[in-house]
């Protein structure tokens, strides 16, 4: 069952439990005014006795038309209470209570009708007498009546609390057991496929999340595994056509050199063996063709460096990165005469292959002294930070800088923001940084502006033993 099935059925239980208690509280509400109307009967009967006692007592002392109709009136609403109590008890004792209180409430009528006949004061007093006593005994009987209504409504007050107790308790019950039914369910499926994440973080391109309920959870899971199945069709495809295309570049770029040697070494040849045949126009022809083909070597040879970064396998193990750097800046500041100022702050260790990383050190130094080289007073700042993932490289000079619309060109096979006659090279030192950064699975970007310098920087994520530590 759905997540979504699972909440809208709790909805409906809680709606129909709801509607089955409210029938319950209707029931006991009319339950509840039975009781209050049983209350107000023997309250009319009781009031009604108390009056018919007054009425004869006045009479008794005072004989009088007025007396006899209070007397009347009195009596006519306990006959009419005592017909509306024989309605609405139904118990057989309360019909014989009931029994009793008409049994007494006759036998005082008739001492009423018999008291303005008796003209003897002593059987006037007797029938007085026995017209209280018999008053007193209904009164005592209603109080009986009365004291049971009490207990029937405690007893529906105790049922009607239970009744709302109840309810309570069953809709919390449900609500709560259907959220950790639910919790549950998406804690166990969220588990699942974060452990599934898990193993695709780690390179586990092969792993599938184990997808059984059929809920929402679930339909992510197999959403997840169709993306991972589609992504490792996709790794898999672009694999082979970057192996195909470094095999290509390293066939094309090797099989280039001996045509190439050739056009070198025939033209400076012809240029030393018959230099005095040739003018100046056919010397400076000669000497287009040398140097162009000793640029052309040159990118052969970077084109080979490039793709034997993506084809050489890693070797990764500690690296003291401010060794390195020492290291590099001493064999870069002897070619530059001891002109730059360097200024390197603490480098941490990492995990990597040294020869690739140093690679990538050599390549921003050199760059950074190249382009700053024209500066009165060169400066190169390398420095590193931590970050949540790793460390943070940067290589920062006070050079020539590039203007920052290019930026997206800087790490590109052959992409060069400066003529050649400015500054050498080949385009291709930045693209192998960029290369070997992303095979240590980390980033690189450059900043600068023109004439105000440039900063490079390169992430390098840590290891797992790292993160373990």
């Amino acid at each position: 069952m759905t997540i979504r099935r699972r909440i809208v059925s709790s909805r409906w239980i809680s709606v129909g439990l709801a509607l089955f208690l409210s029938v319950l509280f209707l029931a006991d509400y009319s339950s509840e005014e039975r009781v209050m109307r049983r209350r107000d009967v023997i309250e009319t009967l009781g009031r009604t006795v108390a009056e018919i006692m007054v009425a004869r007592a006045d009479y008794i002392q005072r004989p009088s038309s007025r007396a006899i109709d209070q007397w009347e009136a009195a009596r006519a609403e306990f006959d009419a209470a005592l017909e509306a109590a024989g309605r609405l008890f139904t118990n057989a004792w309360e019909r014989a209570e009931l029994r009793r209180i008409r049994i007494l409430g006759d036998e005082n009528q008739r001492a009423l009708e018999l008291i303005p006949r008796g003209g003897n004061p002593e059987y006037i007093g007797h029938l007085g007498r026995n017209a209280m006593l018999n008053s007193y005994e209904i009164l005592n009987v209603i109080g009986e009546l009365r004291a049971r209504i009490g207990k029937d409504q405690e007893r529906k007050l105790r049922f009607s609390l239970f009744l709302a107790f109840l309810a309570v308790a069953t809709v919390v019950g449900i609500v709560v057991l259907n959220g950790y039914v639910v919790q549950r369910s998406v804690e166990r499926g969220m588990k699942t496929i974060l452990a599934g994440l898990s193993e695709f973080e780690k390179g586990n391109a092969a792993h599938r999340i184990p997808v059984e309920e059929m809920d929402e959870i679930g339909t992510i899971g197999r959403a997840i595994n169709g993306m991972a199945s589609a992504l490792a069709r996709r790794s898999t495809q672009l694999e082979a056509s970057n192996r195909e295309l470094e095999s290509f570049s390293y066939s094309i770029s090797h099989d280039l050199r001996a045509p190439l040697r050739h056009l070198s070494g025939f033209s400076g040849l012809l240029g030393r063996e018959y230099a005095g045949a040739l003018d100046g126009k056919g010397r400076h022809y000669i000497e287009v063709i040398t140097e162009s083909a000793e640029r052309m070597g040159r990118l052969i040879d970077g084109l080979l460096a490039f793709s034997r970064m993506g084809r050489a396998e890693m070797k990764v193990q500690p690296i003291e990165c401010a060794e390195m750097v020492r290291a590099v800046i001493r064999e870069v500041d002897a070619g530059a005469s001891g002109r730059i100022e360097w200024v390197v702050g603490p480098l941490p260790a990492i995990h990597g292959d040294p020869m690739m990383i140093l690679q990538v050190f050599v390549n921003l130094i050199d760059n950074a002294v190249k382009f700053s080289g024209k500066k009165d007073a060169p400066r190169v700042e390398i420095r590193a930070e931590r970050t949540e993932s790793g460390h943070l490289f940067s290589i920062r000079d006070n050079g020539a800088g590039f203007d920052p619309l290019y930026a997206g060109k800087l790490f590109g096979v052959f992409q060069r923001l400066h003529r050649s006659d400015e500054f050498e090279g080949t385009g291709i030192g930045l693209a192998i940084v960029r290369r070997v950064v992303s095979r240590h699975g980390g980033e690189t970007r450059g900043e600068g502006c023109v004439g105000e310098g440039a900063t490079f920087c390169f992430s390098v994520p840590d290891s797992s033993a790292e993160r373990k530590s």
